[in-house]
């Protein structure tokens, strides 16, 4: 498995802390309203949950009546409304976080031992991972008659629970089983399939970053973390190492960007969420930090920790999104019926997308994931467009573009291979062939080749001469006889 090693280099954001905030007795869980920048925060030890702006200079926390030892906290920052889990009651109670005196509105009844609660932003559901009794337990958090499902069944010890709004899909972690279980938020009845993710010894707090699927999961035993993809059947789960204690985890749904609280060294670690290799750095927080939050409505993307040894909860301001900048220039011209490509390329955190106005259907499509410009033109001339790059961030960004489409090249034409025959010019004096072969060589009236008739014709010679000289010799041997 894939292991990053945190370092402490980098740019530090520990500089942009403000002053902590006095709370309730060990606060353990924290979750923020991104619409109005209240933080709702558990405090384990008292019967209350304490709440500030944390957009305040120096704000001071005001405390709720929510029942014995309140554990855990999710917001629904669209409907303005805080769900706190209450283990020793088997209840989550309800908290108007808009009201200017917040209150608990109503309790709802669960599983046993609920731990782990969030709250999908999309369908207003709200999932409870039960540790007494190993089960999910889902209603709507904004119906004030909604009833209870015991939804689902999981493995044993559920204590993290963390939802891809994209997806709807739901990741609970089980500490005593090591494993992750896995199954859809949007089934219409209860006992949805239930998919296992295994080798997750010790699996503690859960973040999902919605926009990239990635999932990570706490180790505070092994001091890791676990990451894989939220979208795979069988995901491959790699670790992050080095991280100590990890104790609560969140992830900004916007830049990607993991905080991960560590309960011993009083600092929290963070990367960039959306990298299979990230670069871990730290900052320093109160004593003994457990939850985690982040303030996704403000401008400085708050960080804030519930800090258990001291009381306290610290803000820092987190990693800010970066407005898109379009660098591409201008797009070299297009021929008819050669396929084109172009890339078009932005900067930006997190990770721009884009959009164009070239016509739907027309000769060119643009790749909004990738900037990605191909196509096949079909008609030569201008075109004239525009590209926008898009991160949430403001201002996005526009570039005007020109790209011509010249008319493909007119082939030149091939001469044909000429038919007529070449005359030779041999010695003889016969009518010359085709060919190359020397039609002088060859007899005018038989075709036979000359050389050849020579050649035949001479050995005729020397061997008629040689017959004679021998009749001459004999008659002169007889002669002298």
């Amino acid at each position: 498995m894939a292991a990053v090693t945190v370092s402490t280099f980098g740019v530090s954001i520990a500089a942009s802390a403000a002053s902590p905030v006095a709370v309730g007795a060990r606060p353990v869980t924290l979750d923020v309203d991104a619409s109005n920048h209240r933080v709702f925060v558990a405090n384990s030890l008292a019967t209350t949950v304490s709440y500030f702006d944390a957009s305040a200079v120096s704000p001071t926390a005001a405390t709720i009546a929510v029942g014995a030892s309140p554990s855990a906290v999710a917001v629904d920052s669209g409907r303005h409304l805080a769900f706190v889990t209450l283990p020793t009651m088997n209840q989550v109670a309800v908290i108007d976080t808009a009201a200017a005196m917040p209150t608990v509105l109503r309790t709802i009844p669960v599983g046993a031992n609920p731990n782990g609660i969030a709250v999908d932003q999309i369908s207003g559901k709200v999932f409870v991972a039960n540790y007494g009794s190993s089960t999910v337990s889902r209603f709507v958090g904004f119906d004030p008659a909604t009833a209870v499902d015991n939804y689902a069944s999981v493995g044993a010890g559920p204590v993290g629970i963390g939802i891809d709004r994209g997806t709807q899909t739901v990741f609970v972690s089980s500490a005593s089983a090591g494993t992750i279980s896995v199954f859809s938020g949007t089934g219409a009845t209860t006992a949805p399939t239930v998919a296992t993710i295994t080798g997750v010894a010790n699996a503690g707090s859960i973040a999902v970053h919605s926009n990239s699927h990635r999932v990570f999961v706490t180790d505070s035993t092994d001091n890791l973390l676990y990451a894989f993809d939220g979208l795979s059947s069988s995901p491959a789960v790699s670790t992050i190492t080095g991280v100590l204690a990890p104790a609560g985890i969140a992830a900004d749904p916007e830049s990607g960007e993991v905080y991960v609280s560590e309960l011993n060294s009083n600092r929290v670690s963070h990367f960039d969420g959306t990298l299979a290799v990230p670069v871990v750095t730290t900052f320093s927080v109160g004593a003994g930090p457990r939850g985690i939050a982040v303030d996704s409505g403000s401008a400085a993307r708050t960080v804030l920790t519930a800090n258990s040894a001291d009381d306290t909860v610290s803000r820092v301001d987190g990693v800010p999104l970066v407005p898109p900048m379009i660098t591409s220039g201008m797009p070299p011209e297009a021929t008819i019926g050669v396929p084109y490509t172009f890339q078009f390329t932005a900067t930006g955190r997190p990770t721009p997308v884009f959009a164009s106005n070239l016509p739907l259907g027309g000769q060119f499509n643009l790749n909004a994931d990738t900037g990605l410009l191909t196509g096949t033109p079909t008609t030569a001339g201008d075109i004239v467009f525009s590209v926008s790059a898009f991160n949430g961030a403001l201002p996005a960004a526009q570039s005007d573009y020109v790209l011509h489409v010249k008319e493909a090249p007119t082939p030149t034409p091939t001469p044909a291979p000429s038919t007529m025959a070449t005359a030779g010019s041999g010695h003889g004096s016969g009518t010359g062939e085709q060919g190359s072969v020397e039609a002088g060589n060859r007899l005018a009236n038989t075709g036979q080749d000359v050389s050849t008739s020579v050649t035949f014709g001479g050995l005729a010679l020397v061997t008629m001469l040689l017959g004679l000289a021998s009749v001459i010799w004999i008659r002169q041997k007889h002669a002298r006889n």
